[in-house]
């Protein structure tokens, strides 16, 4: 193995056999003259392929220790979800964890809010997430604020890259049905959405949990009276969830729970309605 380049006295950057750029961790391997040969391979702790440069660069703030601490924990996220880890994932809960840890020690806490949202739709991703801020506080002797459990969780999701069965990632998949779902909604009800609104940021959250949850089987229980007495006040957004459906029942194989149709409409009203139109900007095309 090739070492070509120097990030600290224990990182590096280095080549494969096939000429592939990793990034090498190990005791002292960034402290002899650049470039040389690594013929001892017991020196070497750890590679990482596939690192961005930008986060190559964290690597210049984050110890050693919390690199090998933090890979830990992210060898047992990828053994628990269902899905592939974003490579990038060690570096950015690195740099994230080191802040987290070095603003608690100095007293700092910024109100991070704790999702009760994301725990009930998510719960084993937030199970996780609540036993890596334990392992967190357990190794570095702090206790982290309760919100660090959703950032964690966000982060988590953020790197899932999951394939599904026309070869998309989730991310791939939920821009492509975000993008179908707003062509719907704006033909349906001849509006504009406002893509920087609250409502429409709102709206595009659930669908990803939305798409997420589908992909592992989950889904809201059934609540037939809620629908019901939206569907009576709604009548024109609940024709627009009706197609909505009809394309999520297509997509997935499986029809949207009666609760699931409640809480789109819900999303669909709030884009919808004159009322909010005219605060938030999304402005009708008649």
């Amino acid at each position: 193995m090739l070492i070509v380049k120097k990030i600290n006295n224990n990182v590096a950057i280095g080549q494969d056999g096939n000429g592939r750029e990793i990034i090498v961790t190990g005791k002292g391997i960034g402290f002899p003259q650049m470039p040389y040969e690594v013929t001892d391979l017991s020196l070497i702790d750890r590679t990482y392929y596939n690192i961005e440069p930008s986060h190559q660069r964290l690597l210049e703030t984050v110890s050693p220790e919390l690199l090998s601490f933090v890979t830990q924990l992210v060898d047992v996220a990828s053994s628990k979800l269902d899905g592939q880890l974003n490579p990038n994932l060690v570096f950015i809960l690195a740099d994230h964890i080191n802040f987290a840890i070095n603003r608690t020690k100095q007293g700092l806490t910024l109100g991070l809010p704790y999702s009760e949202e994301m725990a009930f739709h998510y719960p084993e991703i937030n199970k996780l997430a609540i036993w890596m801020v334990k392992k967190i506080n357990d190794w570095a002797g702090i206790h982290l604020e309760k919100g660090e459990v959703t950032s964690l969780v966000i982060h988590l999701m953020g790197a899932l890259q999951k394939p599904t069965k026309v070869g998309e990632t989730t991310e791939r998949r939920t821009e492509r049905i975000v993008k179908k779902l707003d062509s719907i909604i704006e033909e349906e009800l001849d509006i504009k959405l406002d893509k920087k609104s609250f409502y429409y940021f709102r709206y595009k959250n659930h669908i990803k949990y939305f798409v997420r949850r589908r992909e592992r089987n989950e889904q809201y229980s059934q609540n037939t009276e809620l629908l019901e007495s939206l569907k009576v006040k709604n009548p024109e957004q609940y024709e627009c969830v009706k197609k909505i459906d009809e394309f999520l029942t297509k997509e997935f194989d499986k029809e949207c729970s009666e609760e699931e149709q409640a809480y789109l409409l819900l999303h669909i009203v709030g884009l919808s309605t004159q009322e909010d139109r005219n605060q938030l900007g999304v402005t009708s095309e008649k």
